[in-house]
Protein backbone atom coordinates (compact mmCIF):
# COMPACT_ATOMS: atom_id res chain seq x y z
CA UNK A 1 0.00 0.00 0.00
CA UNK A 2 1.22 3.53 -1.13
CA UNK A 3 1.48 6.71 0.70
CA UNK A 4 -0.92 8.14 -1.30
CA UNK A 5 -3.69 6.00 -1.22
CA UNK A 6 -3.35 6.17 2.81
CA UNK A 7 -3.84 10.00 2.94
CA UNK A 8 -6.93 10.56 1.13
CA UNK A 9 -8.20 7.49 3.89
CA UNK A 10 -6.86 10.15 6.73
CA UNK A 11 -8.89 13.00 5.27
CA UNK A 12 -11.81 11.93 5.13
CA UNK A 13 -11.68 10.40 8.67
CA UNK A 14 -9.96 13.84 9.76
CA UNK A 15 -13.03 15.70 7.93
CA UNK A 16 -15.46 13.36 9.23
CA UNK A 17 -14.28 14.01 13.21
CA UNK A 18 -13.75 17.76 12.35
CA UNK A 19 -17.66 17.70 11.05
CA UNK A 20 -18.98 15.68 14.22
CA UNK A 21 -17.14 18.10 16.63
CA UNK A 22 -18.91 21.22 14.54
CA UNK A 23 -22.12 19.83 15.15
CA UNK A 24 -21.41 19.08 18.58
CA UNK A 25 -20.41 22.34 19.30
CA UNK A 26 -23.73 24.05 17.71
CA UNK A 27 -26.17 21.38 20.06
CA UNK A 28 -24.82 23.23 23.12
CA UNK A 29 -26.31 26.56 23.32
CA UNK A 30 -30.07 24.75 22.81
CA UNK A 31 -29.41 22.82 26.29
CA UNK A 32 -29.60 26.31 28.16
CA UNK A 33 -32.56 27.35 26.36
CA UNK A 34 -35.00 26.20 28.85
CA UNK A 35 -38.75 27.30 29.27
CA UNK A 36 -39.34 25.74 32.96
CA UNK A 37 -39.98 26.86 36.20
CA UNK A 38 -39.58 25.68 39.75
CA UNK A 39 -42.61 24.92 42.21
CA UNK A 40 -41.30 24.58 46.10
CA UNK A 41 -42.88 24.80 49.53
CA UNK A 42 -43.76 22.97 52.70
CA UNK A 43 -45.94 21.18 53.85
CA UNK A 44 -47.14 21.54 58.05
CA UNK A 45 -50.28 20.11 60.58
CA UNK A 46 -52.28 22.32 61.97
CA UNK A 47 -49.50 22.85 64.85
CA UNK A 48 -47.04 23.65 62.09
CA UNK A 49 -44.86 20.39 62.31
CA UNK A 50 -43.62 18.92 59.19
CA UNK A 51 -45.25 16.43 57.56
CA UNK A 52 -42.97 13.95 55.78
CA UNK A 53 -44.45 11.62 53.01
CA UNK A 54 -47.09 13.79 51.80
CA UNK A 55 -47.98 13.15 48.16
CA UNK A 56 -47.85 16.68 46.20
CA UNK A 57 -49.49 16.22 42.84
CA UNK A 58 -48.77 19.60 40.17
CA UNK A 59 -51.32 19.13 37.41
CA UNK A 60 -50.49 20.95 34.11
CA UNK A 61 -54.06 22.90 33.04
CA UNK A 62 -53.08 23.60 29.37
CA UNK A 63 -51.76 20.18 28.42
CA UNK A 64 -52.62 17.85 31.61
CA UNK A 65 -49.33 16.66 31.85
CA UNK A 66 -48.78 15.17 35.94
CA UNK A 67 -46.14 15.51 38.25
CA UNK A 68 -45.73 14.12 41.36
CA UNK A 69 -43.37 14.39 44.33
CA UNK A 70 -42.82 13.62 48.27
CA UNK A 71 -42.23 15.82 51.03
CA UNK A 72 -38.83 15.10 52.97
CA UNK A 73 -38.06 14.53 56.21
CA UNK A 74 -38.56 18.59 57.15
CA UNK A 75 -41.98 18.56 55.25
CA UNK A 76 -40.08 20.33 51.99
CA UNK A 77 -41.11 19.28 48.28
CA UNK A 78 -39.15 20.90 45.19
CA UNK A 79 -40.61 20.06 41.66
CA UNK A 80 -37.85 21.62 39.01
CA UNK A 81 -38.29 22.71 35.93
CA UNK A 82 -41.65 21.86 35.34
CA UNK A 83 -42.47 23.46 31.79
CA UNK A 84 -44.39 27.45 32.34
CA UNK A 85 -48.09 27.55 32.36
CA UNK A 86 -50.94 27.34 34.72
CA UNK A 87 -51.08 23.99 37.40
CA UNK A 88 -53.51 23.39 39.90
CA UNK A 89 -51.62 21.65 42.76
CA UNK A 90 -53.10 18.95 45.37
CA UNK A 91 -51.35 17.90 48.73
CA UNK A 92 -52.72 14.73 50.55
CA UNK A 93 -50.99 12.62 53.38
CA UNK A 94 -52.94 9.75 56.17
CA UNK A 95 -55.41 11.38 58.23
CA UNK A 96 -55.22 14.87 56.79
CA UNK A 97 -57.47 16.42 54.66
CA UNK A 98 -56.15 16.87 50.93
CA UNK A 99 -55.72 20.71 50.11
CA UNK A 100 -56.07 22.11 46.80
CA UNK A 101 -54.51 24.89 44.99
CA UNK A 102 -56.01 25.89 42.09
CA UNK A 103 -55.12 27.98 39.33
CA UNK A 104 -51.13 28.87 40.01
CA UNK A 105 -49.50 30.16 37.26
CA UNK A 106 -45.62 29.79 36.43
CA UNK A 107 -43.51 32.37 34.14
CA UNK A 108 -40.18 31.93 33.09
CA UNK A 109 -37.74 31.12 36.06
CA UNK A 110 -40.00 31.63 38.51
CA UNK A 111 -39.77 29.90 41.85
CA UNK A 112 -42.94 29.99 43.10
CA UNK A 113 -43.08 28.87 47.35
CA UNK A 114 -46.35 27.57 48.15
CA UNK A 115 -47.16 26.55 51.44
CA UNK A 116 -49.96 24.32 53.09
CA UNK A 117 -51.03 23.61 56.34
CA UNK A 118 -53.13 20.56 56.27
CA UNK A 119 -56.21 20.12 58.53
CA UNK A 120 -56.38 16.98 60.70
CA UNK A 121 -59.60 14.71 58.86
CA UNK A 122 -60.35 12.29 56.41
CA UNK A 123 -58.57 12.07 53.10
CA UNK A 124 -61.99 12.80 51.05
CA UNK A 125 -62.19 15.70 52.75
CA UNK A 126 -60.92 18.58 50.56
CA UNK A 127 -59.88 22.24 51.78
CA UNK A 128 -59.08 24.46 48.85
CA UNK A 129 -56.03 27.20 49.37
CA UNK A 130 -57.00 30.64 48.29
CA UNK A 131 -53.92 32.87 48.91
CA UNK A 132 -52.04 33.72 46.05
CA UNK A 133 -48.43 33.26 45.30
CA UNK A 134 -46.74 36.41 46.95
CA UNK A 135 -44.92 38.59 44.02
CA UNK A 136 -41.40 38.73 45.73
CA UNK A 137 -39.69 35.71 45.31
CA UNK A 138 -37.22 35.60 48.75
CA UNK A 139 -35.61 32.69 46.56
CA UNK A 140 -33.80 34.65 44.11
CA UNK A 141 -31.77 38.32 44.17
CA UNK A 142 -32.75 38.13 40.33
CA UNK A 143 -35.18 41.28 38.72
CA UNK A 144 -37.12 39.72 35.75
CA UNK A 145 -40.21 40.53 33.98
CA UNK A 146 -42.15 38.51 30.86
CA UNK A 147 -43.25 40.66 28.28
CA UNK A 148 -46.43 39.10 27.04
CA UNK A 149 -46.57 38.51 23.45
CA UNK A 150 -49.80 40.73 23.87
CA UNK A 151 -48.06 44.00 24.47
CA UNK A 152 -45.69 43.48 21.78
CA UNK A 153 -48.27 43.67 18.73
CA UNK A 154 -50.37 46.07 20.87
CA UNK A 155 -47.50 48.44 22.17
CA UNK A 156 -47.34 51.60 20.25
CA UNK A 157 -43.60 51.34 19.36
CA UNK A 158 -41.65 54.10 17.43
CA UNK A 159 -40.28 52.02 14.49
CA UNK A 160 -41.30 49.16 15.64
CA UNK A 161 -38.45 48.02 17.27
CA UNK A 162 -39.06 45.81 19.81
CA UNK A 163 -35.65 46.13 21.62
CA UNK A 164 -36.82 49.32 22.79
CA UNK A 165 -39.62 47.49 25.21
CA UNK A 166 -36.27 46.25 27.15
CA UNK A 167 -35.56 49.79 28.13
CA UNK A 168 -38.69 49.03 30.46
CA UNK A 169 -37.63 46.00 32.13
CA UNK A 170 -36.54 46.06 35.86
CA UNK A 171 -33.31 46.58 36.20
CA UNK A 172 -32.21 47.59 32.60
CA UNK A 173 -30.20 50.84 31.99
CA UNK A 174 -30.34 51.66 28.51
CA UNK A 175 -26.95 52.07 26.76
CA UNK A 176 -27.12 53.91 23.41
CA UNK A 177 -30.08 54.46 20.86
CA UNK A 178 -33.01 52.05 20.48
CA UNK A 179 -34.15 53.74 17.34
CA UNK A 180 -33.37 52.23 13.90
CA UNK A 181 -31.18 49.19 13.15
CA UNK A 182 -31.01 47.22 16.91
CA UNK A 183 -27.08 45.88 15.55
CA UNK A 184 -26.01 49.33 14.15
CA UNK A 185 -28.00 51.66 15.62
CA UNK A 186 -28.52 53.96 12.56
Amino acid sequence: MSAGSVMPKLHLVLDGIVLALLAACLAVPAWSQDVTATITGSVVDPTGASIVGAAVTAKDTERGTVYTVETNSVGVFNLPHVPVGTYDLKVGAPRFQTAVYSSLTLVLNQTARVGFQLKLGQATETLEVTSATPLLQTESGTLSQVVEQKTVQEMPLNGRNVFSLLALLPGVVPQGTTEGNALTGK
